[in-house]
């Protein structure tokens, strides 16, 4: 049996990294508000174990180097962030090296939870197989900008088939 203390969560932090803004009548009736404000969120979690774990990347200016695909999202989803709401400038003013993230775990491929994955170039990602699956379709639709991913991507990648089983998400081989 593993010693509990060797493998525990230590701290989790959160960090708004940039927000989109959405007109709040295309997605509920007879909104409160006309337009709200949707943060890009990322979780820093410190492991006793395994390190510093990100989960999502938040936005980045890459969003705004997405060519015309980019500027469709950016029409219906104003974007907005600086350089220093990006997760990498806001860890270094922390004196966290984002060299040290070694894993980072994506919820989904959208530009506002992929951002910064180019920047973190030591890092394995871990995503749910049917993440995966919407990443090789590909369709417009799914919102994926493949460009916004470091072009070593899929070998960089762990792939979760089934939550419903006992799984580590942190477990090294």
């Amino acid at each position: 049996m593993q010693n509990m203390k060797e493998n525990k969560v230590i701290e989790i932090k959160y960090y708004a990294c940039g927000y989109c803004t959405n007109k709040l009548k295309y997605i509920i009736k007879k909104p409160q508000e006309k337009i709200k404000k949707f943060y890009a969120g990322v979780f820093l979690i410190k492991h006793s174990k395994y390190g510093y774990v990100l989960f999502d990347t938040g936005y980045s200016e890459q969003i705004y180097k997405c060519g015309i695909k980019g500027k469709i999202y950016n029409i219906f989803n104003p974007t907005y962030i600086t350089k220093n709401e990006k997760i990498t400038e806001q860890l270094r003013k922390e004196n966290i090296n984002p060299e040290l993230i070694k894993t980072v775990i994506l919820s989904h491929l959208h530009p506002d939870h992929i951002g910064c994955a180019k920047e973190f170039e030591n890092a394995e990602f871990i995503v749910s197989k049917d993440c995966q699956e919407e990443y090789k379709r590909n369709k417009l639709k799914s919102l994926i900008f493949k460009n916004m991913l470091p072009v070593n991507f899929e070998d960089r990648t762990k792939v979760i088939c089934d939550f419903h089983e006992k799984y580590e998400l942190l477990n090294r081989v």
